[in-house]
Order: structure tokens, then C-alpha cells, then sequence
């Protein structure tokens, strides 16, 4: 199977744990899918690029629309009659700005659109998904952060199949029993990309 979305590679994963032969590679590759759909779900994000796709949202501000995460953006239209027409369309850097400003620089997505004070639109306010994005969702790259964090992660699962009751060790050199949630290391690393919930 080829992995989909993954934020990391199985090259990667066998090289951390010393494997060099292809012999496990489907459980592998499946693993690594699994963990970076559980860093999705502990993130309350996704780091991956979707296809195009389009959002809506209700706006509770005239001059500022909080997103979801989007790599890019090529269409803002809104629908100010509640109409279902978006007759209403934005241009990007005259009527409306994407921030964070710099987050082309900063590998980071955007998540906010911010109404121009010389621009000709403003957010229609309450009126139930009359903001509408057209773009691609996700990061413009996966954090080298989240990538380690997969590694680690998707180490650890990997190696669970040896030891199926969570206890890994011997009586003789010592026993320890595997943590029933992410790796602590694992949860330092995402703990800055975590986010309370998605824009709606």
C-alpha cells in the first residue's frame, strides 16, 4: 500500500529503527498513515495539502474572518442578501488581507482574512455561511517538528507488536510498561501546533 497524507516516509521510520530489509513495509507504511492521522486528531489540524477545496463560515465581525488553515487562497465571495448567490467577490490585497502577513516566509498557513479599511467589502455579519473560501487546505509543508514527531510515534506502534500486553523488558534486565497515549516527546514537539478547534 503507498501511505496517504503521511508526514513522514517508511525510509525514514526503518532507518530510525534499524530496519534494512522491505519485509515489513506494509504494516510499516500503515503505522505511519495511522500516527499522522492521530497527530491530526491531538493538533485539532491537518499538515498535509487537500485538494481545492471551499469552506464557508459565519462571520461574527465585520473586518475580520478567522479561517481554517489554508496554504492558499484563490477566491473570497460573500453573500450579503443571505440568497445563496455570492454575488459579492473579494480581491485579495485590495479589498481583503491574508495573515498572518508573513506566512510565506514562515512556512505557516493562512488563517485569518482581514477586510481592508480602503477596500470596497466587509463581512456580513451573522448571516449563517455567507463567507465562502475557495483554496487549498492544510500547510504549505509538514513542520519538521510533526515529521519527528511521526518518526518517533510511528517507532514506537511499530514495535508494540512485540510486546502485545504494553509491557516491554524482561524480569531479569527490568520491565516497563508502554504509555497508552503519545510519546511525551512526541507531545512537547506538537504542543505549539496544537489548536483548541477549527475555525467555523
Amino acid at each position: 500500500m503507498a501511505i496517504t497524507n503521511g508526514y513522514t516516509t517508511g525510509s525514514a521510520v526503518k532507518t530510525a529503527l534499524g530496519i534494512i530489509d522491505a519485509t515489513s513495509d506494509t504494516e510499516l507504511e500503515l503505522v505511519i498513515e495511522s500516527v499522522s492521522r492521530l497527530i491530526d486528531d491531538y493538533c485539532g489540524r491537518f499538515f498535509y495539502q487537500s485538494a481545492a477545496s471551499t469552506a464557508f463560515y459565519t462571520a461574527q465581525d465585520y473586518l475580520v474572518q478567522p479561517i481554517d488553515d489554508f496554504a492558499s487562497v484563490s477566491a473570497i465571495t460573500t453573500d450579503g442578501d443571505a440568497n445563496g448567490t455570492f454575488s459579492t467577490s473579494w480581491v485579495i490585497n485590495t479589498d481583503c488581507a491574508l495573515a498572518p502577513f508573513n506566512a510565506a516566509t514562515t512556512g505557516r498557513p493562512f488563517t485569518e482574512v482581514i477586510a481592508l479599511t480602503e477596500g470596497a467589502n466587509t463581512f456580513p455579519v451573522e448571516i449563517v455561511k455567507a463567507v465562502k473560501i475557495v483554496g487549498t487546505r492544510g500547510w504549505p509543508s509538514v513542520p519538521k517538528p510533526v515529521e519527528m514527531a511521526t518518526i518517533i510515534q510511528s517507532g514506537r506502534i511499530f514495535n508494540r507488536r512485540n510486546t502485545p500486553f504494553g509491557i516491554a523488558g524482561s524480569p531479569e534486565v527490568g520491565q516497563m510498561r508502554l504509555l497508552a497515549r503519545l510519546d511525551p516527546d512526541v507531545e512537547q514537539m506538537l504542543r505549539a501546533y496544537r489548536v483548541a478547534a477549527q475555525a467555523v
